[in-house]
């Protein structure tokens, strides 16, 4: 691509990247190859650029260089991203560039699609012996670029004010993370475009009437300025979005946090957050200097709890919204049987011949549907259609008039439809005829709405996308019935053999939208190196974030006084994945027993009433070591199951060291998560085929494997203090019994040995009475005399302590000592 737009091989090359939620980073590097390599090591969770024009040699270690360090401009380009207040869609896109290419004489040398939009680059040839320097380069890309706006313009467009030297452009191949819910890859083209002059640039504009600006941009024709995120979205609105975005992308220093928190709030307030306002802010927010996870975090705050609603949900639906409209206003067979125009009733025909496509829903507000499933939009684009349709309905009222049919006093009321208030009056009314009960959207635990299709996981049948089952999530990826792939394979080998199926009916279940019949929680547990992270990766892409979520952490490991916000996360969710635990968290217990187990969950976000709603998850750790447990009672550990992950995946240049070494693929992660080679769909029919085993035998799932028992029991033996505590230091014993008191400070000096906390004399008594091995052993409580018959009293040796006459004991048992080891040990040898 360097090659392409007129970069040398010994140019020098500046390459920016930026992870998800962390700096801009810039290097600076002398010729493509060393360019196009240090991108290849970049991460692929990151947006990465190169600098469109080659620089000098001086810029400053860490920077991308500014216009006056641009050594060379070696081509012109365009910047049309599609969307509310710029390009309409793809086709407008492409219609621009066309356009340019017609002014220019040649088509592009290449066009890179960003993810969100086109951008087309036209290579320039230099003049021979033309005095052509920094000046004169900045004063023709800006009159350029007031070109592209006045050809973006002709064509109902606006484009962004980028026409600066230390332009840079999105490598090709790599991930559009701009939005961290919705990355998009890529791509370039090549469109054999031949190189143009800059003498032959210089005449287009002045064939354009494009005044000659100087390098501040001054000097831009009239009526065709470059346009940016900030200006006004929509005209005439008593509150406006343009005036918002400004206010944000000039805030000083200081205030900037601020300033856009407070933006955020009034658009909530406007009911006005969709994500084209959240761009926009974002956008604004990055030019006034803003760092990305800063700015995602304010956003976040001011917003919580507020669906940000898609003003366009994608270019698809944006497609049928157009295509749908254009059938409800074209023009039909008219009848003298026309309807009243009176609000309620006008508002009732409007919504039923114009807004069949559209419902109101009180948890979603309006709802459209985009050919696959329902999906939330914001109330301007149900104004649009409303205005559309009171266009084309006073359009036929105009014909019966013409044709007699109508009276004058008829047509003038008609006329008072097209009034901004008569509209949104209408917009307001249908809300109540266009209504659907909230217990009516994803109702269907036994479905699965995918690419192509509603699958019956019952029975794994696939139906026709239905508008009637009122589905709002989609999973991404086709299902084909047995599809297999060597990938998801490879992926699989990283679980013990007689744990696979298992885990595929569990997995499987997950994906219905019933909670897991025995409250189990499964703890995908491995030391680093060993697969889960493959695994795992694979099924969140293959069944994409409507029904399947990365808990945080805070769930499970929260504080009983924390406030319930991450249980919201839980609402709607099918397959619930919780990644890497920390070392030595704390497992909530009474938390655990609300996510699994509870079938109808509250919690609310802060500053909010509670909600309640029906348990629809099933929750999956994944981590590399035991989380702390220190409840011991068996409605705990009926929950929890481990699982696993025993190999240890080597790189090809490290050598296998035991023999649960394994030579790894390094690609094979990414390739799980990319899909590229239908990996997706053998992942969804290897969960569809789970599915369909959890539902045999009344959806009671298959009994767990040796390698989950053995986990599960290590697990336990490492976490459950009263069942270690019991193993080291007490033997059940029928003929003794010991003093309560000399049992809790044998466990309190066995405690602070441990290192752990040492719970008090009631907490100990608690648990250990309740303990599974103590309750199965027979071991009583009860109130004896030391004088008691048939049991001997057995005291730890070193107690000098005397005991009352009567006192509280447990019975059956004694202190373990070193000839009960040794005992123990000879039975072993036997």
């Amino acid at each position: 691509m360097l090659a392409l737009v007129g970069h040398a091989e010994t140019d020098r090359v500046v390459v920016c990247h930026q992870p998800v939620g962390g700096k801009f980073i810039a290097t600076s590097l002398k010729g493509i190859a060393a360019a196009v390599a240090h991108a290849g090591h970049l991460q692929v969770d990151a947006d990465v650029w190169f600098g469109v024009n080659s620089l000098r040699a001086d810029v400053l270690p860490g920077h991308k260089g500014t216009e006056a360090q641009v050594a060379d401009l070696v081509a012109l380009w365009a910047d049309l991203d599609v969307g509310i207040g710029k390009c309409h869609d793809d086709a407008t896109a492409r219609v621009i560039i066309d356009a340019l290419s017609d002014v220019l004489g040649t088509a592009p040398t290449a066009v890179v699609f960003s993810g969100h939009g086109w951008q087309p680059y036209w290579r320039l040839s230099d003049d021979p012996g033309e005095e052509f320097g920094s000046e004169q380069a900045m004063a023709l890309i800006r009159g350029w670029g007031n070109l592209v706006a006045k050809i973006a313009g002709d064509h109902g467009a606006k484009v962004d004010g980028v026409y600066h030297l230390d332009r840079v452009m999105r490598v090709p191949g790599t991930l559009n993370c701009k939005e961290p819910d919705d990355r998009v890859k890529t791509f370039a083209r090549s469109c054999g475009g031949q190189p143009i002059t800059v003498t032959d640039v210089q005449g287009v504009l002045d064939a354009h009437n494009i005044a000659e600006p100087n390098a501040n941009g001054e000097g831009t024709s009239t009526g065709h300025a470059l346009t940016s995120q900030s200006e006004e979205r929509r005209d005439g609105e008593p509150f406006s979005r343009g005036r918002l975005i400004a206010r944000v992308a000039k805030a000083p220093n200081g205030k900037r946090n601020n300033t856009l928190f407070g933006a955020a709030k009034d658009a909530v307030k406007q009911s006005d957050w969709d994500t084209d306002m959240k761009a926009a802010l974002t956008d604004a927010a990055r030019k006034a200097g803003l760092p990305s996870h800063e700015i995602a975090n304010t956003l976040a705050s001011a917003t919580k709890g507020v669906a940000c609603k898609p003003f366009f949900p994608d270019p698809d639906t944006f497609k049928l919204f157009l295509k749908n409209l254009k059938k409800m206003t074209a023009p039909q067979q008219i009848t003298a049987n026309r309807p009243e125009l009176y609000d309620a009733k006008i508002s009732e025909y409007v919504a039923s011949r114009y807004l069949s496509t559209f419902c109101h829903s009180g948890p979603f507000g309006w709802m459209h549907w985009a050919g696959k499933r329902w999906c939330s939009v914001g109330e301007p684009l149900v104004t649009e259609a409303v205005r559309l349709g009171v266009l084309a309905f006073h359009r036929e009222e105009t014909n019966l008039f013409q044709n007699g049919t109508i009276t004058a006093d008829r047509l003038n009321a008609t006329t008072k439809l097209l009034s901004a208030n008569k509209i949104a009056a209408i917009v307001r009314l249908a809300k109540g005829y266009l209504s659907v009960a909230d217990e009516r959207w994803d109702a269907h635990p036994d479905l699965l709405n995918c690419a192509n299709g509603v699958i019956d996981l019952r029975t794994a049948t696939l139906r026709d996308h239905d508008p009637a089952l009122m589905l709002t999530k989609l999973c991404p990826t086709e299902y084909r019935p047995g599809a297999t792939h060597p990938d998801w394979d490879s992926a699989l080998e990283a679980v013990p053999e007689d744990a696979r199926t298992w885990l595929g009916a569990r997995l499987g279940q997950g994906l219905t939208g019933y909670t897991t019949p025995d409250d189990v929680l499964v703890l995908l547990k491995g030391d680093g190196e060993n697969g889960k992270s493959t695994v795992v990766g694979g099924l969140l892409a293959a069944v994409g974030s409507d029904y399947a979520i990365t808990l945080p952490e805070r769930v499970l490991l929260a504080r009983p006084s924390d406030h319930p916000t991450e249980l919201m996360t839980l609402r709607g969710t099918r397959l619930a994945l919780m990644e890497e635990l920390p070392e030595l968290g704390h497992l909530n217990v009474k938390r655990l027993k609300i996510v699994c187990g509870t079938p109808r969950l509250t919690a609310r976000y802060c500053g909010q009433d509670s909600m309640e709603w029906d348990a629809t998850h099933s929750v999956f750790v994944t981590t590399n070591y035991f989380p702390r447990v220190d409840e011991s009672d068996h409605g705990t550990w009926r929950r929890l199951r481990a699982l696993d992950f025993p190999y240890r995946y080597r790189k090809p240049c490290e050598g296998i060291e035991s023999p649960l070494d394994k030579t790894g693929d390094p690609g094979l992660r990414q390739r799980l998560r990319d899909g590229q080679d239908k990996q997706h769909e053998a992942i969804l029919a290897w969960l569809i085929d789970g599915a369909m085993a959890s539902y045999q035998n009344w959806r009671v799932l298959p009994a767990e494997p040796a390698s989950v028992t053995a986990c599960t029991a290590e697990w336990r033996g490492r976490a459950d203090h009263i069942l270690k505590f019991l193993s080291e230091e007490i033997v059940f014993d029928p003929g003794c019994y010991m003093a309560a008191t000399d049992v809790y400070s044998l466990f309190e000096h066995w405690t602070k040995d441990q290192g752990h906390v040492v719970w008090s004399d009631q907490t100990f008594a608690a648990r250990f009475a309740a303990h599974e091995r103590v309750k199965s052993a027979g071991i009583e409580k009860q109130i004896v005399r030391s004088t008691r018959r048939g049991q001997t009293l057995v005291r730890p040796r070193h107690t000098d302590s005397a005991l009352p006459k009567q006192f509280h004991a447990w019975l059956s048992v004694r202190p373990r000592h070193g000839e009960d080891d040794f005992d123990t040990w000879v039975e072993k040898r036997r």
